[in-house]
């Protein structure tokens, strides 16, 4: 009897499907559509019934992630469009902003380089709404070390200019 209750748990935990419809095609190991309860369409790839692979995850509301995925997790390439008209382009590693992208903000500011966590991190362009542009390096999302703003050397130290 509890070899039969932690199999039931164990297909549970791993296929994910007790709050999920598959639509249509192999929702546990191939190519299928599925629909949940919080609202999430998702189309593509499932292994082990977690998004693998390449495939669309829309949610309710219209944000909407179109990429790779691994165990489930928006993983290496994707672009993920958010619901006010943000947009990020680029690499994720589980689940966040990871590595090289760009980031499109509903104000037309712009940020394109590396991430590290999900924020600002390493060298990168940021560029503002009104056309003036830093090109330099970030930590922990702040202007940090050397950059240009607008044609002139400036320095910061966790985001506060030292040198201009």
């Amino acid at each position: 009897m509890k070899t039969i209750i932690k199999f039931i748990i164990i297909y549970l935990i791993t296929f994910n499907n007790a709050f999920s419809d598959c639509l249509e095609g192999d929702c546990v190991s191939g190519a299928g559509s599925a629909s949940y309860s919080d609202g999430r369409k998702y189309v593509g790839n499932f292994f082990f019934g977690e998004f693998s692979g390449k495939g669309t995850l829309t949610f309710e509301y219209g944000r909407q992630y179109v990429g790779d995925f691994e165990k489930g997790e928006f993983s290496g390439k994707g672009t993920l469009t958010f619901e006010d008209g943000q947009k990020y382009a680029g690499n994720f590693k589980d689940g966040i902003f990871s590595g090289y992208g760009t980031l499109t903000f509903e104000n037309g500011r712009k940020y394109v380089g590396d991430f590290k966590d999900g924020i600002f991190s390493g060298y990168g362009t940021l560029t503002f709404e009104d056309g003036q542009k830093y090109v330099g390096n970030f930590k922990d999302g702040y202007f940090n070390g050397f950059g240009n703003l607008n044609g002139e050397e400036v320095v910061h130290f966790n985001g506060k200019l030292v040198s201009y």
